[in-house]
């Protein structure tokens, strides 16, 4: 019975102080969050951007002033500078008071990709969206619409618009979403 006591008052104190370390989680354990993670890090250790690649825009196309090397797939690529990336298709309008993110990549053959993230009303909730294996993240761009904007792919003025606000990130590594939950 002193046995039973003495155990119970130790699981009483310890269980707080692992809550409190964030080692007991209702989503800790879950195969499908433990895969996701897996497959994360065996993409980042593929798929990276040694140095920037100067992403900008002052018109309706992404463009590139860098050159340099990617991994893409294990694979060396060297950017090519150009003032013409067109936004994939599927690319869909961002509407009033909305919010947007559009991933920039590169493929093994050199072309440029985008890839756009579901349209929100809070930027919070923005995700970024990831490649495929085969292209590798060169930056992010992330746009936000005022009442009276609308952003149109490859129609709108990248980030030179009234009520748009188009915000570049160059990126030479790939973030871990580690958003469990999330997807």
């Amino acid at each position: 019975m002193k046995k039973m006591f003495i155990i119970a008052l130790i699981a009483m104190v310890a269980i707080p102080f692992a809550i409190m370390a964030d080692e007991i989680t209702a989503n800790g354990s879950h195969a499908r969050d433990v895969q996701q993670l897996r497959e994360e890090l065996v993409y980042s250790a593929n798929h990276k951007l040694e140095s920037s690649a100067g992403i900008g825009s002052a018109t309706v196309y992404l463009t590139v002033t860098g050159t340099p090397v990617a991994v893409v797939s294990n694979e060396f690529v060297t950017l090519v500078a150009t003032n013409t990336i067109a936004f994939s298709s599927p690319a869909t309008t961002v509407g009033n008071s909305k919010f947007c993110l559009f991933a920039i990549g590169v493929q093994a053959d050199g072309s440029y990709v985008t890839k756009q993230s579901p349209i929100v009303s809070y930027a919070e909730n923005l995700v970024l969206p990831m490649f495929d294996a085969g292209t590798t993240l060169i930056g992010k761009l992330k746009i936000a619409t005022a009442a009276a904007g609308t952003f149109i792919p490859n129609t709108t003025n990248v980030t030179a618009t009234a009520n748009i606000t188009g915000t570049i990130t160059n990126m030479s590594s790939l973030p871990l979403t580690l958003n469990i939950k999330q997807r």
